[in-house]
């Protein structure tokens, strides 16, 4: 089994928060050290018996089965790193037969199978009030034989067991990624600047970009190691 390991991510956001003059500030949520806890606080959490899927709006798709997920903060910030390793990972629309995928990262590359997705993350607040995980992708090349497929953009995770106050504590988050069909389950959220705005993941088969879903058949839930909690505020 291959465990994940960091890949010294730096905590540095992917794209500008934009303020406009029609909004007020607010603030994107910070996940915070509760009292007497220490910085790094890492939530993980393995599963391999969990189907996932890759999927554009225009049919293509990549199948595997299980996850490997770290979320990682080392400081109080909006702004985290995290690691996605999906096991298994097949095209399964090959000629000849389903074909293994493997992840190319910068000069990495991941056994047979295996596709590892890096990035940043944060916390932010969904237009119907709740809170969800946004994942921004660090441009991806996924390799089945002699098929390439380019993703990037944002993925954008339904957080549903954070709820309470500013001051609840919590040990774990659980996310749920999910769509159909190249079209995800949660698409916005709301900005610094309180502007709804649309999450967009996009992968190329070989054609053209596609609007895309990253599927996870079950709920998710990343838990604190080494007993941690921590507070998500403000709400």
């Amino acid at each position: 089994m291959k465990c994940l390991k960091l890949f010294g991510v730096g905590l540095v956001a992917l794209f500008t928060l934009a303020l406009t003059a029609s909004s007020s500030f607010a603030q994107l949520p910070d996940v915070s050290i509760a009292l007497g806890g220490t910085y790094p606080l890492h939530l993980e959490v393995t599963i391999l018996n969990v189907v996932t899927e890759l999927s554009t709006t225009g049919g293509s798709h990549l199948k595997g089965s299980g996850v490997l997920l770290l979320l990682l903060t080392e400081e109080l910030t909006s702004l985290g790193s995290f690691e996605v390793l999906f096991t298994s990972v097949l095209n399964p629309q090959a000629e000849k037969q389903p074909t293994s995928c493997i992840s190319e990262n910068g000069t990495t590359k991941d056994s047979s199978g295996l596709v590892l997705t890096l990035g940043t993350f944060h916390i932010v607040l969904l237009p119907h009030a709740s809170l969800g995980l946004l994942f921004l992708v660090q441009p991806l090349k996924i390799i089945c034989g002699p098929v390439t497929i380019h993703v990037r953009g944002l993925a954008l995770s339904w957080i549903n067991n954070a709820t309470g106050t500013e001051g609840t504590e919590y040990t774990a988050l659980t996310g749920i990624l999910q769509g159909k069909e190249g079209k995800p389950e949660v698409t916005e959220y709301l900005n610094e600047g309180g502007t709804i705005v649309k999450a967009v993941l996009e992968s190329d088969f070989g054609t053209e970009f596609q609007a895309s879903d990253e599927d996870v058949e079950t709920a998710v839930t990343a838990t604190a190691l080494e007993g941690k909690m921590f507070v998500i505020k403000p709400r």
